[in-house]
């Protein structure tokens, strides 16, 4: 089971949130991070039953349980979001699994104006 579920808020004031199922609605062979709309995507967030993060992708700032931070970039053009979670899964000697953490990495990238340089602001969530 996910730890965290995202929503992804968009421009036109909709919401797509995902659920525990993590299914998409378009493709159900898929998971639900397939029907996020990046063209109109403005905002999106993690949220489990303690904690809630989110990104502003239109203006490249944080907010933590509420409480919004900005980051140190250059001017950027071209932001878009970076999302996707990495699992380490523990044996022991026997090959039987032990154990997993899964860390949630979420943020956005985008383009230093005038160098075209990639630029990249991601928070890590366990």
């Amino acid at each position: 089971m996910l730890k965290y579920l995202f929503t992804a808020l968009y421009n036109d004031g909709t919401i797509l949130k995902q659920t525990h199922e993590d299914i998409s609605t378009k493709d159900p062979k898929r998971s639900a991070y397939y029907d996020i709309d990046h063209e109109k995507l403005i905002a999106f967030g993690l949220e489990d039953d303690n904690n809630a993060v989110l990104v502003h992708i239109d203006d490249g700032s944080f907010e933590v349980n509420g409480v919004p931070f900005a980051v140190t970039a250059p001017d950027v053009e071209n932001r878009r979001l970076v999302y996707f979670r990495r699992t380490q899964i523990d044996f022991n000697e026997l090959n039987n699994e032990t154990g997993r953490h899964i860390e949630y990495h979420m943020g956005w990238q985008g383009n230093e104006i005038g160098t075209g340089k990639n630029i990249q602001r991601i928070m890590v969530l366990t």
